[in-house]
Parts: C-alpha cells; sequence; structure tokens
C-alpha cells in the first residue's frame, strides 16, 4: 500500500502575524515551486500519523505550502488533516483525488466538528484523535472493509510512545520542530475548543517526550543551542507534571517556547524551573484588560490586576512573553486599542499578537452569537482571526477592522519595537542564547538583505544588528522575531495606504 499524507496550502485571503515571511525568507531555501514558506513548523499531525502507520507500508508527507501536489503519483490512499481556514482547499484536493479512484481520509480539528459536511469530500472520515483510529483504519482498508466514519469515544491516554516521523518531512522549510508534553486544558473558555475536543490535560511519560527531543536533535541544522517548540495546549496544566520535565530538561541544554497560562508567574519553584530548563519564551494568552469581558467569556482564572506583576516576574525569569490579546468582545469599544497597546508598551511584552474574535464553530461563543443573529454569513478561510465574522457589540464591523490594523502598525512600528527592547534588555529578559558562529551567520544574511530594502527597512535593520553586537548575550532570536513582525506591520501600513 502507498500512502500520501498532506497539508493544504495555508495561504489564506489575509496575511497573519502568523505568517514567518521575513524569517523563512531569509533562513530558509526557497520551495519546490520556487516561492516561500510562510509555517515556521509543520503541524505533528501528519508526522504523528506516519508514525502509527506500519513500516512496512510507503509512506509520504506533502506539505502543499513547500511543494506541489502531484495528483498523477499512484497512490492508494490521500490522508489529509486541517483546519477550519484550510478546508476550502483541503476539499479540492480531497475531490481531485477521488475523482481519480483513490481513497481519501479527513482528519483534524475542522473534520471532528463537521464530519457530515466532511464526508461530502472524503471515502473515510475520522473523528478525534487519531493514535487508536488510524492503525484500525489502516487494517479495515486493508481487510477491503473500510468503515465511512470513525470516532474516537475513548481520548488516548497518551501512555503508548509514538515518535513522529520527521525523517519524512522536509525540514529544510522550516524554523523549528514541535514537540508535545501535554495534550488537552484545564480551563474551559467560551471563545476556545481545545477543552471540547481535547478535554482535561493528558500528559505523556517524560521518558517518551526526551525521545521526541533526542528525534529532533538529530535534524539539527543551525550552531548554538537545540531550540524546541513545544506544542502544548498549555504546558503548565499540570503544575506536578511540569516541573518533573522541566527538572529533566535541564541537563539538555536546549532552548524551549510553549503556550502556558499566565498562572505560571504565581509558582517560583515552577517559574524557576522553567527559567533553568531553557525557557525562551512563553505564549500566554491575555486576551482582554477588560475583567468584564474575561469574566464573561469564563476566563476568570486571568486576573487584570495582577498582569503588571506576573508579567514582571515572567521577564526577571529571563523569558520573553508572546502575549495574546483578542479585540471584539461585548465590552469594547474603540478606546481598547490605544488602552491595550499602551499596556503593552508601558509593561514592555515583546511579542504582542493580535486577533480579531473568531466565532469558532463548536464553541459557546459561537452558538450565542449566533442565537442573537450577530453572525455574518463569511467562508471558512475567514475564520483566521483577521476577519471580522460578527457584528460587534459597542462599535461598527469597520471600527474594529481599522482598530485592529492600526495596533498591530503602532506596536510593531521601530520606535515601539526600540521602545519595548530597551524594557527588556533592562529586566534581562532578552539574555540567553548570545552563539558567537550564530550571530556572524545571522549578521551577514542581514546585511545582504538590508541592501535590497527600503531605507526605513534598512534602518530597522541595522538597528538590530548594533543590539545584537553591542549586547554580546542577546537572544538571536528575539531579534530576528522583531525584524519578522516589523516587516510585516510596514507591509500592513502600506495596503492601509493604498486603500
Amino acid at each position: 500500500m502507498r500512502i500520501k499524507l498532506i497539508l493544504p496550502n495555508a495561504r489564506g485571503k489575509d496575511e497573519t502575524l502568523s505568517d514567518f515571511t521575513y524569517s523563512l525568507k531569509l533562513l530558509t531555501p526557497k520551495t519546490m515551486s520556487g516561492g516561500k514558506n510562510i509555517m515556521a513548523f509543520m503541524p505533528l499531525a501528519l508526522p504523528t500519523l506516519a508514525a502509527l502507520t506500519p513500516r512496512d507500508v510507503d509512506v509520504s508527507i506533502v506539505d502543499e505550502n513547500v511543494e506541489a501536489i502531484d495528483f498523477d503519483d499512484p497512490v492508494d490512499l490521500v490522508g489529509i488533516s486541517f483546519v477550519s481556514y484550510m478546508a476550502r482547499r483541503a476539499y479540492q484536493i480531497a475531490d481531485r483525488f477521488r475523482e481519480l479512484g483513490v481513497h481519501v481520509v479527513l482528519g483534524g480539528v475542522h473534520v471532528s466538528l463537521f464530519p457530515d459536511e466532511a464526508l461530502l469530500h472524503a471515502d473515510t472520515v475520522v473523528v478525534g484523535e487519531a493514535e487508536t483510529l488510524w492503525p484500525r483504519f489502516l487494517d479495515d482498508l486493508a481487510r477491503g472493509r473500510a468503515a465511512r466514519l470513525y470516532r474516537c469515544e475513548v481520548k488516548p491516554d497518551l501512555q503508548t510512545r509514538v515518535v513522529p516521523r520527521w525523517d519524512l518531512v522536509k525540514n529544510r522549510y522550516y524554523l523549528t520542530q514541535l514537540v508535545q508534553t501535554t495534550r488537552g486544558c484545564p480551563f474551559d473558555c467560551d471563545f476556545c475548543m481545545i477543552r471540547s475536543i481535547y478535554g482535561s490535560p493528558r500528559s505523556k511519560p517524560v521518558d517518551d517526550v526526551l525521545a521526541e527531543i533526542e528525534e529532533v536533535a538529530r535534524l539539527k541544522r543551525v550552531p548554538g543551542p537545540l531550540k524546541i517548540m513545544f506544542a502544548d495546549d498549555n504546558i503548565v496544566a499540570n503544575a506536578a507534571y511540569a516541573k518533573d520535565l522541566f527538572a529533566r530538561l535541564i541537563p539538555l541544554g536546549i532552548r524551549w517556547s510553549s503556550q502556558a497560562s499566565i498562572t505560571i508567574a504565581g509558582d517560583d519553584e515552577l517559574l524557576e524551573l522553567a527559567r533553568r530548563s531553557g525557557c525562551d519564551s512563553l505564549l500566554i494568552g491575555f486576551e482582554s484588560l477588560s475583567q468584564q469581558n474575561l469574566d464573561s467569556v469564563r476566563k476568570g482564572q486571568n486576573q487584570v490586576t495582577h498582569f503588571g506583576r506576573a508579567i514582571d516576574r515572567i521577564h526577571a525569569a529571563g523569558i520573553n512573553i508572546y502575549g495574546f490579546f483578542i479585540f471584539g468582545f461585548d465590552h469594547d469599544g474603540p478606546s481598547v486599542f490605544r488602552d491595550t497597546t499602551d499596556f503593552i508598551q508601558q509593561t514592555g511584552i515583546e511579542f504582542p499578537l493580535f486577533n480579531l474574535l473568531a466565532p469558532l464553530p463548536g464553541t459557546r461563543i459561537h452558538r450565542r452569537l449566533e442565537q442573537e443573529g450577530r453572525l455574518f454569513p463569511l467562508g471558512w478561510d475567514d475564520l483566521n482571526g483577521y476577519s471580522v465574522c460578527f457584528r460587534p457589540q459597542q462599535m461598527s464591523a469597520e471600527e474594529l477592522l481599522e482598530g485592529f490594523h492600526w495596533s498591530i502598525t503602532r506596536c510593531y512600528s521601530g520606535d515601539a519595537i526600540l521602545e519595548r527592547l530597551a524594557r527588556a534588555h533592562e529586566s534581562g529578559a532578552l539574555a540567553g542564547d548570545g552563539g558567537h558562529l550564530l550571530r556572524l551567520g545571522l549578521s551577514a544574511l542581514l546585511l545582504l538583505n538590508a541592501l535590497r530594502q527600503d531605507a526605513s527597512t534598512r534602518r530597522f535593520i541595522l538597528h538590530m544588528l548594533r543590539e545584537m553586537w553591542l549586547r554580546r548575550d542577546a537572544k538571536v532570536n528575539a531579534m530576528l522575531m522583531f525584524l519578522d513582525r516589523f516587516d510585516f506591520a510596514r507591509r500592513l501600513e502600506q495596503r492601509r495606504a493604498r486603500r
């Protein structure tokens, strides 16, 4: 049997801060179709499915973001995993292969929410997590009795070791690889589907996590510490487990990032272990500076009055913050944009990430807005956090979109970045991974790139180079991320000016 696993093209109708256009252009080769990838990493689903496939089966992984799909390649089975904003392209791919007589199986978050829709484009649909379902489906297919629908009734306990097949991925096109330690979240926010899909937290044995890191380490291609992105919904969901994990990471000398709840700032031991284990940055969902908003969407574990102190504590541990903020909650008026960006500048959150409230199907907020008749009739590719998908309560849709764009361009202007950069150096949050060879190589690339840029971008690149060489222990990766965000904001400002 020959199996082709496919990740559909992730390019939507909008560019987003999740598209790593500048970094990937600078550090990775052109894709096999002559363009540039926009995804910093390959999601875990396909390498995991490949690892669950018997070794005597011929399996390949195709990321349409880096290579064209060969529809003439003779295969017996095509598997496609995707999220909602990829759905339109995923269905096009599925329909094409089915026309060619290939058995198509669809899975992933979107399919799990809308299996009836997916069945219109598939021979088989897998609902839920695949660890127990995929081997059963492959056995049924081989016996000629594959069902139309497989549903995960009992969530996998994650105690069986499954090391993703990164050897099947074209890793040179990505900035990092993913490792997951914990799946699920203890919180149940109205705008998030994690709890409804994955349930309460379940964790892998730490030995299995270390085995995955060892596999990723074999693929390392740049000097300096190994950098890992833990693909956890909340890496500190189980504090006792996280402490054990972090303690076991200390001897490895890696640098890592992950999503975490702000509650990490309230546990001295946990925060210190995170620091010692090589935590480079944390992705934290602040969501809103209005306690009314947070309470109304069941995110009361976030207390706005504690935000400033928590940020200071995380920075003091040498950890950068990617702060998520959502615009469009019912208590957001036109002042929310200025209030939020002022707060970011005052607290020095290095990398604010803004999204418009996206009422994702399967969430309570989607059901409420639907009942209130406030949802706009948009397509799946509008659910990317960059489109206004509903009628806001205290401003117009146009005001919401304009304020959203203004917030990005304000916080990622050159002056705003340099202001936060100075605060980060004062707190020690940018010290940690200065490597001489890495700095030299990146400096050469940046200087060459600067020659091809406009004057404002060239000046900002030179600012970043100056920071890297004046502060020898500065996080090189952070300097590159500032450049990536500056580049995005500059292009967004140019598009706004043309409208």
